[in-house]
C-alpha cells in the first residue's frame, strides 16, 4: 500500500489520483493559503476553465496497476465540490469498487454531500476500499465534520485530516468515529501559529481509544520540520491494511 519510505518522508498516501479536471473553490479557514492555487501559479498547465470534467486516461489508471497502492483521490481538489455531479462521483466510485487490490483516501471539506452520497452506495455496496475522511482545521469545522460522519455506516472506514491545524480543537465526545486521524501545521511563507501543545492535546485524546495518529508537520522554535519528534517519538502511525 504505502511504503516505510514514503511515510518517513512525511506522506500519508503512495500515489495521488486525479481523474478529474477541476477548479476547486474555498470553503474554509484551512482554503485560506491552499498549496494547489500556488502550484497554478507556477504550473498554469494545471487550471482548468469551465465545469469539472472526467479524463477518461486518468480515470482508468488503477485498472492497469496490479500491486496494491494507496491512491489520494482528487487530490488537488474536493470530489465532493458542488461543481461535480453524482454521475461524476458515481464514475470515479465504479472505477475504485473494481479495483478491489487498492485503498483509496478520499478527502472532503463538503461533509454533508460526502454523508449523503457514501450512505447510498452502502447500501448496495461493499466499501471496504474506500477510506473516507473529512478535513477540519478549526473547532468548528470539526464539529460539523463529526456530526456527518455519525451519519455513516460503523462499516465504513472514515478517517479525519486536521491540517492545516489553526486553533486548539478538543476531539473529546461520546463517541469517536474516526479510524485515524493525520493533522499537521500550515505550510508556506503565510503558515498561521500551530501550538506544539494543540498537537500535544490531540495525540493525547487519542491514546485512549488506540486510533492511530500521523503528524505530518510542526513548527518547532520558528521553523517547519517534517515528521517532528512530539512526547519523545515520531508519530506515523497507519491503521494496518492501509500499510505494505
Amino acid at each position: 500500500m504505502i511504503t516505510q519510505k514514503r511515510i518517513d518522508k512525511g506522506f500519508n498516501w503512495q500515489e495521488s489520483w486525479n481523474p478529474l479536471k477541476m477548479n476547486c473553490t474555498p470553503i474554509g479557514e484551512g482554503c485560506l493559503h491552499c498549496w494547489v492555487e500556488s502550484w497554478k501559479k507556477q504550473f498554469p498547465a494545471l487550471k482548468h476553465e469551465g465545469a469539472p470534467e472526467l479524463d477518461e486516461y486518468v480515470l482508468c489508471r488503477p485498472y492497469y496497476k496490479k500491486k496494491p497502492t494507496l491512491y489520494a483521490v482528487q487530490y488537488m481538489g474536493d470530489l465532493f465540490h458542488n461543481d461535480v455531479t453524482d454521475f461524476q462521483i458515481g464514475e470515479i466510485f465504479r472505477i475504485i469498487l473494481d479495483s478491489p487490490q487498492h485503498r483509496f483516501l478520499v478527502l472532503t471539506k463538503r461533509c454533508k454531500r460526502a454523508a449523503e452520497f457514501v450512505n447510498k452506495w452502502a447500501e448496495c455496496n461493499n466499501l471496504d476500499n474506500i477510506w473516507l475522511g473529512f478535513s477540519a482545521s478549526t473547532r468548528a469545522e470539526y464539529q460539523k465534520a463529526l456530526t456527518h460522519a455519525w451519519e455513516l455506516p460503523d462499516a465504513v472506514n472514515k478517517w479525519i485530516s486536521i491540517e492545516p491545524l489553526l486553533e486548539e480543537i478538543d476531539l473529546h465526545c461520546y463517541y469517536f468515529p474516526f479510524d485515524w486521524v493525520v493533522v499537521g501545521a500550515e505550510s508556506g511563507a503565510k503558515k498561521r501559529e500551530c501550538q506544539i501543545g494543540w498537537i500535544a492535546r490531540i495525540l493525547g485524546y487519542c491514546g485512549v481509544p488506540k486510533v492511530p495518529v500521523f503528524v505530518k508537520q510542526a513548527h518547532i522554535d520558528g521553523k517547519m520540520v517534517k515528521m517532528p519528534t512530539i512526547l519523545g517519538r515520531k508519530w506515523k502511525e497507519f491503521p494496518d491494511e492501509l500499510q505494505a
